[in-house]
Formats: structure tokens, sequence, C-alpha cells
């Protein structure tokens, strides 16, 4: 069975992966308005993401699941 992530969550985990991310830079770059944080909210949730000394990393899930979904495009 294919990993289905959500557009947004997906757009979240590349923006992690792309660099070094602060929790501030992300929280501002991700800020919507209903709910606040959805793809945030879910990539925390489903284990995706975590906050390492103020830097957001992906979890060892994460990058499966972002593989995971690259593989099937």
């Amino acid at each position: 069975m294919a990993t289905v992530l959500a557009p947004s969550v997906r757009e979240l985990l590349e923006f992690v992966e792309g660099g070094s991310r602060s929790y501030a830079e992300v929280m501002e770059v991700w800020t919507s308005n209903c709910p606040r944080h959805p793809a945030w909210d879910d990539a925390v949730g489903e284990g995706l993401v975590r906050v390492v000394g103020g830097q957001v990393r992906l979890t060892a899930l994460g990058v499966r699941r972002l593989d995971d979904v690259r593989r099937t495009l």
C-alpha cells in the first residue's frame, strides 16, 4: 500500500528536510488561521517531526514516509 501524506504535510516535511530550521522559523512559515497549524499538528501527531534544541528535525519515520511518497510519484 502506498504511503499517503496530506499535501501540506508533505510540503512541511520537505521544508524541514531542506535545511536547518528553527522552531520559530517553522511556526512563522507554516502559520494558518483555521486551524492554526494543521500541517504542523499532523506531522507532530504522526511522529514525523520533533524539536531538538530549538531546531525542527525529521524523525526516522518522517524520512521514511517522505521517501515512500517520493517513490510513488
